[in-house]
C-alpha cells in the first residue's frame, strides 16, 4: 500500500448508504468530497433521488409534470469531541 495523500489534500469518494424519507428505505449513492480543516472534516456530497420510490407524488405545476428525479446535496463538518478527565 502506497502512502496516504497529506490531511490537507481533498479527497473524493464513492458511497452508498440508506435513505428513510417518507417512512420508506432506499439505498442510494453518490460521490462524497472530503476535505479535512484543522481537527475538523468537512463532508459534502450528492446523490439522486426518485421521489415516486418513496410514496411522494409525481409533481405538477400549473398541469404540467416535472422531473421525477431531485438531486440531494449534504454538507456537513465533522469536529472532534475533547476526551473526559475521567468518568464519574
Amino acid at each position: 500500500m502506497g502512502p496516504s495523500p497529506p490531511r490537507s489534500s481533498p479527497r473524493q469518494t464513492p458511497f452508498t448508504g440508506i435513505l428513510l424519507l417518507h417512512g420508506t428505505r432506499h439505498a442510494v449513492s453518490g460521490q462524497a468530497d472530503i476535505r479535512f480543516e484543522g481537527s475538523a472534516v468537512r463532508v459534502a456530497a450528492s446523490f439522486p433521488v426518485h421521489i415516486d420510490n418513496y410514496g411522494i407524488a409525481p409533481p405538477r405545476y400549473l398541469g404540467v409534470g416535472v422531473k421525477n428525479e431531485v438531486q440531494v446535496k449534504v454538507s456537513l463538518l465533522v469536529t472532534p469531541v475533547p476526551a473526559s478527565g475521567g468518568a464519574q
